[in-house]
């Protein structure tokens, strides 16, 4: 009987261990100064506990109330932490029906933010729009490079990965292949990045169900129910579908945009009705509000807003926000007009890794390259590249962004960074306070010298006169025109159409003439123009406009054609 008992008792003990264990995990996101959420994923119904401590090697800890997976939710749970130290590291493990996931250390760990309104030097690093997993035959070096600069979080954008997954169980297989460290070619993902900072992610329109979407997509409450389970993130505003949100660190409030549920289909026309983030006409409860909102309230000296798609104007249209200008144009405006300053965006989706100035956009925006793309040059983007002011790099197609806040003097540094960490191209924005302006002082008042009061003259009889007919009143001449925004070059693939415009002031009406090569083009009269289809003879063709009113004309710096396609010298600048 013995003999027989024990072979069964081993057997129940592999049957117990092959169902106590975490399958993905620990990830932890939605930190402050003081809490943080972690997210643990089970093969089946269990009791999770999350041990944490200060002890890198968790001599001592503090135990969490078990937490019973089920599968209504995957098998997922997302443990919340209170009562947290601001600015400390904290190291996790995982408790599986009592039995600990790790058993030594080093163990997952991460680290607290600083106290909110503190001012700190810090980095953090931006990843986006990963390969199919199954697509990937070669692994990257570019998680271990971002790992090696220390970043205090890392942000995770969109396309995570491409894989348009339909279905609940499709998007959920997405999350548990991507934070599985067994996956194959992702190495140092998930040790070095997911279990040793806090995340930050966003979604865009591969990974939330198929290319290009918007708010007519039909899963859009499927996507939502995926990505909390798998998501550990800040508060979101409740709406479904709707995942913006925003966190703060240190000096930087960070605001997190949803461009894809909100959004109206692409090939709308680009008027008032048209919307990237409030196409579902919420109003005062909706993401545009809540982002301007957010600006208006926010006292931290620099506010990164992370868009999925470029704000670049130069490329990705219609579906980045160059098919949303009417509304760009709105929230530029907008920021500029209530004098928010330090304004910095974060995009993804052009698979390329670019830095802008704000010349094309209005404020400076980095663009981040995939970590691990199986394209080469030149075809990394997904589009023609645009104009970047600092440029772009295309040898390789993959790496990561890098921003530096710094202090003394403060400033906040972008950096394209390719896969094996040399930095490729870089832009130092300079401190977000405004120049101010001094205060005269003012001349004193010279106190008037007495003088002696005069004898008084008897008045004369007037003499009387005819009263002269009035002079009309002459019509101001209006303001000449001046150009404030000079057209900017364009790119594109043969068959591409370019994009020219320009902003004046001046007095009203304003009239506009776009001109190629110095002779008028029939019809181009508006602020923006736009070419047809180009050929190769495109390539190098100058355009200008002249705006004219009543008071005179100004003609506009020439912008160039690039007709890529074309053959000649490299168009990469600034590599």
């Amino acid at each position: 009987m013995r003999s027989l008992l024990l072979p069964l008792a081993l057997l129940a003990m592999v049957g117990v261990a092959r169902g106590q264990v975490m399958t993905q995990g620990p990830v932890t996101g939605g930190v402050t100064p003081s809490s943080a959420n972690v997210l643990v994923r089970t093969d089946r119904d269990a009791s999770v506990v999350l041990r944490y401590g200060t002890d890198p090697n968790l001599a001592t800890y503090t135990d969490t109330t078990p937490i019973v997976t089920n599968s209504s939710s995957d098998y997922t749970t997302i443990v919340p932490l209170a009562g947290l130290t601001a600015e400390t590291t904290y190291y996790l493990n995982v408790l599986v029906n009592g039995v600990p996931q790790f058993t030594a250390s080093p163990y997952p760990s991460f680290a607290t933010f600083p106290p909110t309104d503190s001012a700190r030097e810090f980095k953090f690093v931006v990843f986006t729009d990963f390969s199919n997993l199954k697509s990937l035959t070669t692994t990257t070096p570019a998680f271990s490079s971002a790992a090696a600069t220390g970043p205090a979080f890392a942000f995770i954008g969109g396309d995570f990965d491409h894989r348009n997954p339909q279905g609940i169980d499709a998007k959920r297989l997405m999350f548990q292949g991507m934070y599985d460290p067994k996956s194959p070619y992702m190495s140092g993902f998930v040790p070095l990045i997911l279990q040793k900072m806090p995340i930050v992610h966003q979604w865009d329109d591969h990974d939330a169900g198929e290319n290009n979407l918007d708010r007519t997509y039909p899963d859009w409450s499927i996507s939502q129910q995926v990505f909390q389970e798998y998501v550990p993130t800040y508060p979101l505003s409740g709406i479904i579908p709707g995942i913006w949100q925003k966190f703060s660190y240190a000096q930087a409030e960070c605001f997190v945009l949803d461009c894809r549920s909100q959004r109206d289909p692409e090939f709308d026309p680009d008027d008032a009705n048209k919307s990237m983030l409030d196409g579902n006409n919420l109003g005062a409860t909706g993401e545009l509000a809540w982002l301007e909102n957010g600006l208006l309230a926010s006292t931290a000296r620099w506010k990164v807003i992370f868009t999925s798609v470029p704000t670049n104007t130069s490329t990705k249209f219609p579906d980045g926000w160059a098919g949303y200008q009417t509304e760009w144009n709105g929230l530029r405006s907008f920021i500029n007009d209530h004098g928010i300053q330090g304004v910095v965006f974060i995009s993804g989706d052009l698979h390329l890794g670019a830095v802008d100035n704000g010349i094309n956009a209005g404020f400076p925006e980095m663009c981040v390259a995939p970590p691990n793309s199986k394209s080469v040059a030149p075809h990394c983007a997904t589009a023609d590249p645009g104009i970047w002011s600092e440029g772009y790099f295309e040898t390789p197609c993959s790496g990561f962004g890098l921003v530096s806040i710094l202090q003394n003097p403060d400033r906040l540094v972008l950096q394209a960074v390719d896969q094996s960490g040399v930095v490729r191209v870089s832009y130092t924005v300079n401190s977000a306070d405004p120049t101010p302006t001094p205060t005269p002082t003012p001349t004193p008042t010279p106190t008037p010298t007495p003088t002696p009061t005069p004898t008084p003259t008897a008045t004369p009889t007037p003499t009387p006169s005819v009263t002269p007919t009035p002079t009309p009143t002459p019509t101001p001449t209006p303001a000449p025109p001046s150009i404030t925004m000079q057209p900017a070059d364009s790119r594109v693939m043969v068959g591409g159409k370019g994009r020219f415009s320009v902003k004046a002031t001046g007095g009203l009406p304003l009239t506009y003439q776009w001109q190629k090569n110095g002779t008028p083009i029939v019809g181009a009269t508006k602020t923006l123009y736009t070419t047809p289809p180009a050929v190769k003879e495109d390539n190098g063709a100058l355009f200008s406009v002249v705006v004219s009113n009543s008071s005179g004309s100004v003609t506009s710096n020439t912008a160039k054609f690039v007709v890529r396609g074309v053959a000649g010298p490299s168009l990469v600048e600034n590599q």
